[in-house]
């Protein structure tokens, strides 16, 4: 979409985080806070010309250690407004 010059407005996003938490609210409470900070940092405070994101926890699952230690924690995959006539 980059470089598009019709390309259309960023409407959201998903990605995944792996936090280590006491229950399931708490997890969430830390995934939303780590990102809402991430979002009001460099570089993406600059280059955000909307609102702040509403973040919406979509599922929350237990992971092994290891795997919690070899998380990245970054990363994105945004999406446009879909147009209702094009979508199955």
């Amino acid at each position: 979409m980059a470089g598009t010059v019709h390309a259309k407005p960023i409407i959201g996003f998903y990605t995944t985080r792996v936090v280590k938490a006491e229950s399931r609210s708490a997890a969430e409470e830390k995934a939303k806070g780590d990102l809402s900070e991430e979002w009001t940092s460099e570089p993406y405070v600059s280059s955000n010309s909307g609102a702040l994101p509403t973040l919406i926890v979509e599922s929350v699952k237990v992971v092994r250690f290891f795997d919690w230690l070899r998380s990245k924690n970054r990363g994105y995959s945004f999406y446009a407004d879909q147009d209702p006539d094009t979508v199955a």
